[in-house]
């Protein structure tokens, strides 16, 4: 009996199914190998099936919204140094980005962080001990105006920095140079820039 064309194509994908069943770890070594390979031709691939499959990937977000959000966010606690990379990356080549969805979606973000802040308050004791700290030493110092950053003597977007929660002490700093100072602290960035 004569073979056609198609049931052969169809034998050899079941034999070919079957095979990847059976050796899944070679599989996965030979899938590596050709995406370090071929990087071109898997973007490519990627960006074809994307324009061609834009509402069944729409429809495939919506159904698993939560699984995704889970797995970005343990890939993201996972790999630190990649996330930040990438976010900068992003950032870079697109200006203007976050300030515009800011602006969008102000309502939404604005009612997230007070839902945020208020759960936080009424489950840890540690962040209510700061709130409380920070609003006596607003009340004792009175405001920032006339005022000026310690390390680059700025008068503009002043805050406090408390180095210990143990007391109503602070230091003024500038925004940039609080951040700076906090990237510091928590090992981020090597030095801390004084002017």
């Amino acid at each position: 009996m004569v073979q056609t064309e198609e049931e052969r194509k169809i034998k050899k994908i079941e034999y070919e199914r079957k095979w990847r069943a059976n050796n899944q770890v070679k599989t996965r070594l030979y899938a590596k190998k050709y995406r370090e390979n071929h990087p071109d031709k898997i973007k490519a691939v990627g960006k074809k099936y994307r324009a061609e499959n834009q509402d069944k990937i729409k429809a495939y977000i919506e159904a698993n919204r939560g699984q995704i959000k889970k797995v970005k966010d343990k890939w993201s606690r996972e790999h630190p140094i990649n996330n930040k990379r990438t976010s900068r990356k992003f950032r870079t080549n697109h200006p203007g980005y976050t300030k515009s969805f800011y602006q969008k979606n102000k309502e939404r973000i604005i009612a997230q962080q007070v839902q945020y802040k208020k759960e936080k308050f009424k489950t840890d004791e540690e962040y209510r001990r700061k709130f409380r700290l920070r609003q006596m030493s607003r009340q004792i110092s009175g405001s920032l105006k006339g005022k000026s950053c310690i390390n680059c003597n700025s008068t503009n977007a002043l805050q406090r920095h408390h180095p210990s929660y143990d007391s109503y002490d602070f230091i003024i700093l500038c925004r940039n140079c609080h951040q700076d100072l906090h990237n510091f602290l928590n090992g981020n960035k090597g030095e801390l820039k004084q002017n």
